[in-house]
C-alpha cells in the first residue's frame, strides 16, 4: 500500500471510489486465474504446505508464503529416523608403543553400525587397533562394554565388535553393486570435535551429512596395502566418523566409512573426497569373523617393508618396487622355502610387486595349500624358490 504525504495532491473522492471498484473486480478475476495456474503446477504427491498466519502477514505487509517438503527430503528424514539408532559411538582405550619402545595410553573415538540382532557391530580395524577396553555408546546415550570379535588386518580396515543385544536397532545391509554415480547417500557417525570423550556424548554423536556417489570401485593406499572396491562420496566426514554408516535412501547400509582425503603428498589441498568400504567387500568378511572369529587369509610368514622409489633412492636399493624382508617367522612357509631377512621379493606367482600392486594385495589373491614361485633378490642376484602357501 502507498501512503501519501500531506503536501501531495490526489484526485477527488468520487474518482477514487470508482477506481477502487474497478481494481477489486479485476483483482477477483485475475486471482481466480492465478489460483488455477498455481494449483495446476503443484504436484499431487507434494506434502501439504505450511502457511504463515495471515495475522503475521498483515503485520509485516508480506505476502503469504508456503514451505514445501520435497519427496527426496522426506526420504532423507525417514532414512535418518530408521538408521540413526543403529549407529553407535566407540570409545576405545588403547595402548600405543613408540619407536623408543615406550608405551602410551590413548583414547580413540570412532563409530560403528549394528548389523546383527545378536549384538554384532561392524567398524574399522584402525578404530579398535591395540584396544584394551571398548565402550559402545548408543544413540540414547546408554553405554555398554564391547568385545572385539576379530578383524581382517592387514588386508582390509574391517573389524567386528559385540555388545549385549537387548534393545538394539539393526541396520540392514544393502547391495553396493546397485549404486549409481550421482545417487544420494548419507553418512552417519560421531565426529570427535570435543576435547574429551564426554564432549562427544552431548554434542556431535550420530551426525548426519549428505552427499552423492562420486565414484565406484576406487583404490586408495593404506599402510602397506591398497584398499580396493571403495565407494567415493563427497559427504562431509571428520575424525571420529571412521567405522560409521554410508546408507542409501532406502535405509540400507552400502558402505563403512574408512578415510577422508585432506591433501596430496605434494601439499595440495583436497576437498570433498571420502572413501567407504563397499558392502560387497565387507559383508563376506563380517560373516566369516562372526562365524570363526577371524578371516582365513593366505600366509607366507614374513614381515616386510614396502619399497617405494623414495626408499630405493634413500638406501641405494637395486629396485624401485618390491617387498624388503625384515623378518621371517621360524617354521613358516617362507622359512621352509629358504627366504631370509634382507631378501627383496620382486615377484610372486608371475605377479610383479609394484607401487600400485603391493605385496599384500598379491598375497590376498593366492590360494592356501597351493605352491607358487617367488622371485627375490639376494646380494644383487635374482633367485627363485617354490613356496607352499599356508593359512593364517
Amino acid at each position: 500500500m502507498a501512503y501519501y504525504g500531506a503536501d501531495e495532491r490526489h484526485p477527488g473522492w468520487g474518482m477514487v471510489l470508482a477506481l477502487i471498484g474497478v481494481a477489486l473486480l479485476v483483482g477477483a478475476v485475475a486471482g481466480g486465474v492465478t489460483g488455477g495456474l498455481v494449483a495446476a503446477l503443484i504436484p499431487r504427491e507434494s506434502a501439504s504446505p505450511t502457511r504463515v498466519p495471515r495475522e503475521a502477514a498483515r503485520q509485516t505487509d508480506a505476502p503469504v508464503t508456503t514451505l514445501r517438503v520435497t519427496s527426496e527430503e522426506s526420504a532423507i528424514t525417514e532414512t535418518v529416523a530408521k538408521v540413526s539408532p543403529g549407529v553407535v559411538t566407540l570409545i576405545v582405550q588403547a595402548a600405543r608403543t613408540d619407536a623408543a619402545g615406550r608405551v602410551f595410553q590413548e583414547t580413540n573415538i570412532g563409530s560403528g553400525v549394528v548389523i546383527d540382532p545378536r549384538g554384532y557391530i561392524v567398524t574399522n580395524q584402525h578404530v579398535v587397533e591395540n584396544q584394551r577396553r571398548i565402550t559402545v555408546r548408543l544413540q540414547s546415550g546408554e553405554e555398554r562394554p564391547g568385545v572385539l570379535v576379530g578383524d581382517d588386518s592387514p588386508f582390509t580396515d574391517i573389524a567386528v565388535v559385540r555388545v549385549q543385544p537387548e534393545g538394539l536397532t539393526v541396520v540392514p545391509i544393502g547391495d553396493s553393486d546397485a549404486l549409481r554415480l550421482g545417487q544420494t547417500v548419507l553418512a552417519i557417525g560421531s565426529p570427535a570435535f570435543g576435547s574429551s570423550p564426554r564432549d562427544v556424548r552431548n554434542d556431535f554423536n550420530n551426525t548426519v551429512t549428505r552427499g552423492i556417489v562420486s565414484g565406484l570401485h576406487r583404490r586408495w593406499p593404506k599402510d602397506n596395502a591398497i584398499m580396493e572396491d571403495l565407494i567415493q562420496t563427497d559427504a562431509a566426514v571428520n575424525h571420529g566418523n571412521s567405522g560409521g554408516a554410508l546408507v542409501n535412501l532406502a535405509g540400507e547400509l552400502v558402505g563403512i566409512t574408512t578415510t577422508v582425503v585432506r591433501g596430496t603428498p605434494s601439499g595440495l589441498q583436497v576437498q570433498g573426497v571420502t572413501f567407504a568400504i563397499s558392502s560387497r567387500t565387507f559383508k563376506p568378511l563380517v560373516d566369516e569373523i562372526i562365524r570363526n572369529g577371524k578371516v582365513q587369509r593366505p600366509y607366507l610368514g614374513i614381515q616386510h617393508q614396502l619399497i617405494t622409489p623414495e626408499l630405493a633412492r634413500q638406501y641405494g636399493l637395486p629396485v624401485q618396487a618390491g617387498a624388503y624382508v625384515v623378518d621371517v617367522v621360524p617354521e613358516s612357509p617362507a622359512a621352509k622355502a629358504g627366504i631370509r631377512p634382507r631378501d627383496i621379493i620382486v615377484r610372486i606367482d608371475k605377479m610383479e610387486i609394484a607401487e600400485d600392486m603391493p605385496y599384500l594385495n598379491i598375497l590376498a589373491k593366492l590360494q592356501p595349500n597351493t605352491t607358487v614361485s617367488i622371485a627375490f633378490l639376494r646380494g644383487g642376484r635374482e633367485m627363485t624358490a617354490d613356496v607352499t602357501v599356508g593359512v593364517r
